[in-house]
C-alpha cells in the first residue's frame, strides 16, 4: 500500500479521534450561559458595540489584560455573524476544530522533518496532549481560542525558521509572526509573576 496514503490515513485517525474526545467533554460537561471573561470581553466590548454600529478596528486590538486577543475576537465575532446569535457551545466547538487542526499540522510537519518516519509514534504522542482532558477548562469555555492560536504561531514560527536561511526575507517574516502568537497569549514562562500584578 502506498506510504503516503497510509500516513493520511494516520492523521485522518487522529483527528477523528481527537475531535470525538473533545466532542463528548462538551456533550457531557459544558453549559449553555458564557462564564467570567465572557461577560466582559465578548458582550461588553464585542457584540454590544457591533449592535450599535461602534465598533472599531481598534477595539479588536484592545489589550486584555497582559494579551491582545485579535484573533479571538475575530473568531467569536465570526461565529456570532454567521450564527445570526450567541451560542457557547458553538464557539466551544469551533476551538476543538481549531486545535485538532493544529495538532494534525504539527504531527504532520513533524514527520515531514523526519523524512515521514515515526508518524504512527508521533501521531500517538500529540492524540494523548489533544484527547485527554488536560485543562479542561479551556474547551468548556467557549472564548478560549487564543490558546491555540499561540500554540499555532509558536510550532509555526519555529517550523519556518528553521527550515529558511537566517536573516532571509522569509525568515524575518517567520520572526515576525511569532510576535503575533506572543501578543495573542504570553506563555507563562514570559510572565512567570503576571498573577501577582495589580491592575493600575
Amino acid at each position: 500500500m502506498n506510504r503516503q496514503f497510509v500516513n493520511w490515513m494516520i492523521l485522518v485517525v487522529m483527528a477523528l479521534i481527537a475531535i470525538s474526545a473533545r466532542l463528548t467533554l462538551i456533550h457531557l460537561y459544558s453549559m449553555d450561559l458564557p462564564y467570567l471573561d465572557q461577560w466582559d470581553q465578548e458582550a461588553r466590548s464585542l457584540y454590544i458595540p457591533f449592535e450599535e454600529g461602534t465598533l472599531g478596528p481598534s477595539s479588536l486590538f484592545q489589550l486584555f489584560q497582559q494579551h491582545r486577543i485579535f484573533f479571538t475576537r475575530i473568531t467569536a465575532l465570526g461565529l456570532y455573524v454567521a450564527n445570526g446569535q450567541w451560542d457557547n457551545r458553538l464557539q466551544m466547538v469551533t476551538s476543538s476544530l481549531i486545535y485538532v487542526a493544529i495538532i494534525v499540522a504539527i504531527a504532520r510537519s513533524l514527520s515531514l522533518l523526519l523524512r515521514n518516519r515515526h508518524l504512527t509514534v508521533i501521531a500517538f504522542s500529540c492524540l494523548l496532549i489533544v484527547a485527554c482532558p488536560y485543562a479542561c477548562e479551556n474547551t468548556l469555555h467557549g472564548f478560549q481560542s487564543q490558546m491555540y492560536y499561540v500554540i499555532a504561531f509558536s510550532f509555526g514560527t519555529l517550523f519556518l525558521l528553521l527550515n529558511n536561511p537566517p536573516f532571509s526575507w522569509r525568515w524575518n517574516i517567520d520572526k515576525k509572526s511569532l510576535f503575533r502568537g506572543t501578543d495573542t497569549r504570553p506563555p507563562a514562562c514570559a510572565c512567570p509573576h503576571a498573577d501577582r500584578l495589580e491592575p493600575v
